[in-house]
Order: C-alpha cells, then structure tokens, then sequence
C-alpha cells in the first residue's frame, strides 16, 4: 500500500520540483537583472528607481541563494545561477552595510552639548494632502526643536502652524498648493534666506544662515526635489543638488543640508553630493532611519529624510519620530559644533 501511494505520488514531486525550479531561476535572474540596472549610470526614472529597493532586493537574493543551494544537484546550470546570485548579493551590501551597526560611524557622537552652539533640527514631510496637524504640533510642542522645515506646504498648513511662531519666530515661507511648498522656522536669527527655484520654476529650495547663541553662523540649505517616475527623470535632481553642493564647497562656513531628497542615502546621485560638498551622513554606521513610506511595513520602506553636516559638527542624537498622519515620518538630528565639543 506504502509503496502505491509512493507511485501514485512520484509524477506530482516531480511536478512541484520543475515549477520550483522555474521559480528560482525566474526570481533569481529578475533580481539579478535588477541589480545589474542599478549600477548603470543613467539618468533615466526606470533605472534610477532601482536604486531604492536595495534591501528588499537583498533579502529576495538571499531567498533565492538558498533555494539555488537546493537545486545544485540538478546540474551546472544552477552551480552558474549560485554564483550569480551570491555575486549580486554582494553588490547590494556593499551599498547597504555602511548604514548599519558594521561600520564607524561618518558623524561621531558628541562627549557634551553645548547648547550655545547646539541645533535641534527637525524635518518633515507633512503630506499635502493631510489634513490633521494636532499630531505634528504635539511633537514640536514636545520635541521643542530649534529649527523645522517642514515640506508639501500649502496656505492650509501655514495657517495651522502659525502658532509656531510664538517660540519659532523666525520664517522663511513658501507654501504652494502642491506637493512642492516649503516652509522653515527657527528660534534663532536667520541671515539672508532666500527662497530659490535652482533649476525648475516650481520646484523651490531655501538657504539662510542660521546665528547660533554662540554667535557662530550655520550655512542651512532645504532642499526638495522631485522624485525618479514616469516623465521624469533625474537629472533636474541631480543638477539641483549639485548647484548646492558647489556652494557647501565654496564658502569654508559650517554647513547642513535637509530635506526629502526623493533619493535614497545610498544612491550615485547621493554619494556624489556627499563627496563633491563633503558633508558627512549621520545615519552610516547607526541605521537605515527609513522615513517613507509610512503606511506600509517597516520592511518596505526607504530613507527618503536626510540631513547631512560638514565635519564641523558631532552628534547629540538622531532619531525617526513617531507618525504624525503623513506618508513620510519625520526625522530629528541634534548636532553641536566640533570645536564647542572639544573645548569641554
């Protein structure tokens, strides 16, 4: 009887075992594909897209290795797919890794904080289409940050956030009824801040030099470009934040650069800001602080907030605040001036 049920059995195993294997192979060589994309240097939104999923794309390569190693003994074929999944694998952390515990960390963390020339940033992308502000107003009210720019602004939020400006009386605004609006609040003095349209008419960026107690002026760029998609490709982003990159590197003041990039803190564009301004990332060595999308699991989502520094800067800390209604969390960075933190 044992033995009939075996028969009767064996053509179904050996079924499942070929849909397996066409599973693998197509999974594998699509993630594959995927990877091999993302390191063309293109310009192109179908291509620069590829750069966000990075983890995820990780994670499924890892799944497939796995099941590669279980097809190995059906012949050379799949020993050529192993190696080519564990060579893309590879490829993505070499990207990833630097925003995990492995590695030092770019920004180091403050022995004290003076507050004279301490800044408590806070950014966030409220969502132009939200429309629920108690949230974002209990954590200002509890975070009491310094400086908050906060991204897709319109006349509706502007008002609901005047208020702000009992404790944060210093703004620069520029509230659009789109995605792109901008507005920024500061409890201290802000110095010639302009309001910009760097390459696109609709597209605004702020600068202002931000005088701490200390009297130590701080050179702050917000920045929102629009994302990879269809219709657009990057390289209107790419040009805008390198503009600002060659300001950072022109003038010898210390300098920070916020706001949601629509890039991902890994990408070429990224990298290459980061180089061509030398601004370091608070976030390599501690963490992805995944911002977006907040509607989704934790898994699936990407770190779209940055805040970069210059080096003359340490950490006070660095944390993703909690949601407040939006698709985006918002992000908080407290830093102090190097040469204050070694004066301690």
């Amino acid at each position: 009887m044992a033995n009939r049920g075996y028969a009767v059995l064996m053509p179904y195993a050996g079924k499942v075992g070929r849909v397996f294997r066409r599973v693998v192979v197509t999974g594998a060589g699509l993630l594959i594909g995927a990877t091999a994309l993302s390191f063309v240097p293109s310009n192109e939104w179908w291509i620069r897209v590829l750069d966000f999923p990075r983890h995820q794309i990780a994670v499924g390569l890892v799944l497939m290795l796995g099941a590669s190693i279980l097809l190995l003994h059906r012949g050379r074929g799949q020993g050529v797919l192993l190696v080519a999944t564990a060579i893309a694998l590879a490829a993505q952390l070499s990207v990833i890794v630097p925003y995990t515990r492995l590695v030092e960390p770019e920004v180091a963390m403050a022995q004290a904080c003076a507050e004279g020339a301490r800044i408590r940033l806070l950014l966030a992308n409220v969502e132009y289409s939200n429309r629920d502000s108690r949230d974002l107003i209990a954590m200002l009210a509890s975070v009491e940050p310094d400086v908050v720019l906060l991204t897709e602004t319109g006349a509706w939020w502007e008002a609901q956030l005047a208020p702000l400006e009992r404790s944060l009386p210093h703004v620069v605004r520029q509230p659009q009824e789109d995605p792109w609006g901008m507005l920024l609040y500061s409890r201290f003095p802000l110095l010639q801040p302009q309001v910009r349209f760097l390459v696109e008419d609709d597209i605004p960026s702020i600068s202002a030099q931000i005088q701490l107690p200390s009297g130590d002026r701080v050179q702050f760029y917000g920045v929102h470009p629009r994302p990879p998609r269809p219709g657009d490709d990057t390289g209107e982003r790419d040009t805008e934040l390198m503009h600002v990159a060659r300001e950072i590197r022109a003038q010898s003041r210390p300098a920070i650069l916020a706001g949601d990039l629509n890039d991902v803190a890994w990408s070429r564009t990224t990298r290459r800001l980061q180089q061509s301004a030398q601004l370091l990332d608070p976030r390599v060595g501690r963490g992805l602080f995944s911002t977006f999308n907040a509607n989704l699991p934790a898994g699936f989502r990407w770190p779209l907030e940055h805040v970069f520094v210059t080096g003359d800067f340490r950490l006070c800390a660095l944390k993703r605040m909690d949601d407040i209604g939006s698709d985006h969390f918002p992000i908080l960075v407290e830093a102090v001036l190097r040469r204050e933190d070694l004066n301690q």
